[in-house]
This record gives C-alpha cells, structure tokens and sequence, in this order.
C-alpha cells in the first residue's frame, strides 16, 4: 500500500548543491578485479569473507567517532567530536583542486574529505598544536555576541626576535536555532571565526589594547543568505 504523503518537489539544483551530502567519505572497498577489497565480515557461514560497497563506509566513520570519544573519556560534546572529525580530513587525490568551482563539486562527493584515524587526531608533531574551545553563545541578546579565547602562540613557533609564523586552520561547528517558517534563512544564526593578534602597543581611546585578524577566507561570499549557505556551508 502506497503512502499518500506529498513530499515537496526540488524546484531549483542550488537546494540541493547547497548541502554538503555527505559530511565526510571513506572507503567502501578497494574495487580491484580479483574480488578482494580490503574489507571483511562474517558471512552466513560462519566463516570471514571480502564484501565491499559505500554502505561500510558509515560503520568506519563511526568506529573513529566511537574510538576518539572513548580516548577522551566520553568528555567532549557532540560539536566538539563533529569538529575533530572534519578537522582532521584530507581531500582524495583526484578531487584535489584549487579552484572555487572544483571544490564545490569535490564537496558533493566527499564532503570535507576522508578522517584520519582517532590516534591521529589526538597526537601532533613536535611543531603542531591542536587547540579545541567551546562555550555556548546567549539567547536574546540586542547585540551581536562575541565568545574570546585567549591564549599565547606556542614558543616553539616563535623565533628568537619574539616573531611568530605558521600555517593555522580553522574549523567552526555550531548547532544553532532553527526556524523553517523563514525559508532560506531558517538558521536564524550567523557566526563567524577569527584569529585575531593583539598589539604590544596601545592606540585606543578607551586603553583597551587592539586586535588584528590573521586569517582570510579564501572567498568572499558577503551577507546573503544564498551565499551562505552555497559557500559558507551554513546548513
């Protein structure tokens, strides 16, 4: 018996580019031609057997999950665990590419690319640093609201004329409210990441030292909602 629910149709591709489908990717076999894929299960008979296809590599993705929440003793929160999940990716090779474009079409294949195991996540080199902060951001606020987090530059990054140099990436995960009476903007909350350097000398009025940010996003994608949501993955 068919179910008599309508469904509302995609009227424009950009609904459905806009999402980033799936989060991230993995492997679901080798594909090679003697049947082996490098996955195995129990089959029916008891016995190990090479199987393959996309649908195990959810399974995969969950066990990372599953072994990075237990090596940080169940402490971090669901952000927290997405958040080092997509930190800590890596492109496939033949999705590679530095245009806008072909990132945009790489996204809807792989995501944000494929993890790396949890030991990965949780262990960097002797001139690496992983830095995780969470809070959570007011409600009703009049103004917008703003969430600080101070710290100073590892000494290993900096020189001995008290300069500091690196590459740094960000990655910002959030749940927030959400509101489907306003279509497009039914994320009724932008927010936005910065790496800001404060400077040694005072130039304010109000005696409050100043910040400079250091980090660019590699397109400038405005306000509007569309946009947002096409390229600064708001959904």
């Amino acid at each position: 018996m068919k179910s008599q629910e309508r469904r509302p149709a995609i009227q424009d591709a950009d609904q459905v580019l806009g999402l980033v489908k799936p989060d991230v990717a993995t492997y679901g076999g080798t594909g090679s031609k003697n049947n082996l894929s490098g996955l195995f299960s129990i089959g029916l008979n008891g016995f190990k057997e090479s199987v393959a296809g996309t649908s195990y590599a959810a399974p995969l993705v969950r066990r990372i999950l599953a072994n990075l929440d237990q090596a940080t003793q169940n402490s971090l929160s669901l952000e927290t665990l997405q958040a080092m999940l997509f930190h800590h990716t890596s492109m496939p090779a033949p999705l590679q590419g530095r245009q806008i474009a072909f990132r945009k079409i790489a996204r809807q294949f792989a995501g944000f690319g494929q993890p790396f195991a949890s030991n990965q996540m949780l262990e960097t080199g002797d001139h690496q640093i992983t830095m995780v902060f969470q809070s959570r951001l007011t409600i009703g606020e009049t103004r917008p609201s703003i969430l600080r987090f101070d710290f100073s530059w590892p000494q290993s990054l900096v020189d001995q004329d008290g300069k500091c140099s690196g590459r740094v990436r960000m990655t910002l995960v959030c749940t927030p409210p959400l509101d489907r009476a306003f279509g497009d903007e039914f994320v009724r909350v932008n927010l936005d990441a910065k790496l800001s350097q404060m400077q040694p000398a005072i130039t304010r009025q109000d005696g409050n030292p100043s910040y400079i940010n250091q980090i660019k996003s590699v397109q400038s994608w405005g306000s509007h909602e569309r946009a947002l949501i096409e390229h600064g993955l708001k959904w």
